[in-house]
């Protein structure tokens, strides 16, 4: 019985790293044998995280991993934490505390993730719309027309400007607004709304066009024609 020798289950074992499931068909018995005669002879036993050191799941079982967990099979799918957690989880991470702490990107790496992120590998890719040119009438003068009017505070969370202009967003997401028609529809957000509004484009413009079209103490074109 080949689990009873000590030199056959070192070499499986630990030259070859096979783990008792793969050594127990090699010695016709089942895997709780193997752990047994593995104690038995003082052979150290790997643990789970030691087992899988160096090992990558194939492309195959990435995928079957990624889709057992999108979605609502995602056991966080539609909660959102606290503020208080957010916190706590922001403080878990900071200074020394990150796990990547005075570690620094090699060229090569951060090239890497450069490439991955270019034109269509990106998320946010609208097919090259970012390309597209926006009205020449749309300038620095303009942009601080429509953060005045709005007390220069972010439509969406209301923060106010800290140091650093609100962007301003073209609400239909047409770069040539203003060209087309004589109106506007603009709108100012913070760094962070902004960045949302990349995502979901038609929740966020029925949204945000819904809120201001139909509140006179925002749209300051109440009563006009709404051109879109």
């Amino acid at each position: 019985m080949l689990y009873k020798n000590e030199a056959w289950m070192l070499q499986k074992y630990e030259i070859e790293e096979l783990s008792p499931r793969k050594m127990a068909p090699l010695a016709n018995c089942d895997p709780s044998t193997v752990f047994v005669w593995l104690r038995k002879f003082g052979i150290y036993i790997r643990t789970n995280s030691e087992a899988k050191r160096g090992k990558h799941p194939s492309t195959k079982s990435r995928e079957k991993m990624s889709k057992a967990h999108r979605g609502e099979k995602n056991h966080n799918y539609g909660k959102h934490p606290s503020d208080d957690t957010r916190q706590k989880i922001s403080e878990a991470q900071r200074g020394e505390k990150n796990n990547n702490y005075g570690k620094h990107h090699s060229e090569k790496t951060k090239q890497k993730m450069s490439d991955a992120h270019i034109g269509e590998n990106h998320p946010n890719w609208q097919g090259g719309k970012s390309f597209e040119p926006y009205c020449h009438k749309f300038n620095r003068p303009k942009k601080e027309e429509i953060r005045d009017k709005y007390g220069r505070k972010c439509f969406i969370c209301g923060a106010e400007e800290n140091g650093k202009r609100h962007a301003v967003h073209h609400l239909d997401y047409n770069k040539m607004q203003g060209c087309e028609t004589k109106d506007w529809n603009l709108l100012p957000l913070c760094t962070r709304c902004h960045a949302k509004t990349n995502f979901n484009r038609w929740y966020w413009f029925s949204l945000l066009f819904n809120h201001w079209a139909m509140n006179p103490e925002i749209n300051f074109r109440m009563g006009e024609k709404i051109w879109l």
